[in-house]
């Protein structure tokens, strides 16, 4: 079956999981689950991850954020800063600094016509200017509708549909079909790594000066 839109996503997951009596309401759950780990990833326990959160080209996007009092919402779907700017100067960083140190080494405040730092804390940048923020966005969920799709599902279906029967593995407590879906879909995810890299700098070419690899 094709896997283009969430309806035939939702199929696919009950046919490979074998269980045409699993309900919409628990599929959903199975694939909001997923889309958690494509942006947050799965931790480990000891400090790394079993699954690294997604980070491709896809997911960036640029926002102007509009200060109030030194003070800006972060967009919505915001996941990890990639860089800001001053938007009245495009050509000057403002680099990151946590808050602690900040506070300690701007007690008064920055410059607020040429401040060097922003900072967050929770939901809200914090910076004297109005900045231009690139920053990685959340996978739009494909959970809205039964027709509804993104760019990742179109891009790497078999990510989420292992991710899906992870989740299936887990709620069945099947440890090792969750483990075995879990590798497939961590497969899945770095072939999308791949090719994000290799459409941004172009895969390595060997010539013929160059020692064999």
């Amino acid at each position: 079956m094709a896997l283009t839109s969430y309806t035939e996503l939702r199929s696919s997951i009950r046919d490979w999981a074998e269980r045409s009596d699993l309900s919409d309401a628990l599929i959903l759950d199975f694939v909001k689950m997923c889309e958690s780990v494509f942006n947050n990833g799965e931790s480990d326990g000891m400090g790394g991850y079993l699954v690294r959160p997604l980070r491709t080209r896809d997911m960036e996007t640029t926002a102007t954020l509009t200060m109030t009092s030194g003070a800006g919402s972060l967009p919505t779907d915001f996941l990890e800063a990639i860089k800001v700017k001053d938007p009245g100067d495009l050509t000057r960083d403002i680099k990151y600094a946590p808050p602690d140190w900040l506070d300690e080494n701007f007690p008064t405040g920055q410059d607020g016509s040429f401040p060097a730092y922003y900072t967050i804390i929770g939901s809200t940048l914090y910076c004297p200017i109005d900045v231009s923020l690139t920053y990685y966005a959340a996978v739009p969920t494909i959970t809205g509708n039964d027709g509804a799709y993104n760019w990742l599902l179109t891009k790497a279906p078999t990510a989420y549909l292992y991710g899906g029967l992870m989740q299936y593995g887990i709620y069945s407590k099947n440890p090792a079909a969750a483990a075995g879906y879990r590798s497939l879909m961590i497969n899945a995810l770095g072939g999308l790594n791949y090719a994000d890299l290799n459409s941004r700098a172009g895969a390595m070419v060997r010539r013929a000066g160059m020692t064999a690899y």
